[in-house]
């Protein structure tokens, strides 16, 4: 399966976010044994940069996003995105540039803590606990 992975989603992987940890960790877990084909768009990169430098430093973040971009893929965000975006109906406009990238790259769904944010998305929308139901039966 083909997903785009939110932000928060790994975030709550990198800084071991108590609550939602470990549902993250298995998506992770199934990205790196190759289970699940997963990809965050590029303007997360420098989203998730600042985050965990600004709760850890900047050599963790850095290796950090060493460790992650070799096996999550890297979606460009391009022009078309970003016009994607700008028309959908979307109020959060990070999550309606999201949305438009995981639908240029052809993934199946966005897994995400943000459900509300996503509601008028023609993607499935999962919450890591969902996903990780779905996935294992």
């Amino acid at each position: 399966m083909k997903v785009l992975l939110d932000t928060n989603v790994v975030l709550d992987y990198l800084l071991k976010r108590k609550l939602y940890f470990r549902p993250a960790k298995l998506i992770f877990q199934w990205a790196f044994n190759g289970k699940i084909s997963a990809s965050i768009s590029a303007s997360a990169v420098t989203d998730i940069y600042y985050l965990i430098r600004k709760e850890e430093s900047h050599s963790m973040a850095l290796g950090f996003i060493k460790e992650l971009i070799q096996f999550i893929d890297v979606a460009d965000v391009d022009r078309q995105a970003i016009i994607s975006a700008l028309q959908s109906d979307m109020t959060d406009f990070e999550d309606a540039v999201q949305n438009a990238v995981a639908i240029q790259t052809k993934r199946e769904a966005i897994i995400t803590r943000n459900l509300d944010d996503y509601k008028s998305s023609e993607l499935k929308i999962y919450s890591p606990e969902k996903f990780v139901e779905y996935f294992q039966k």
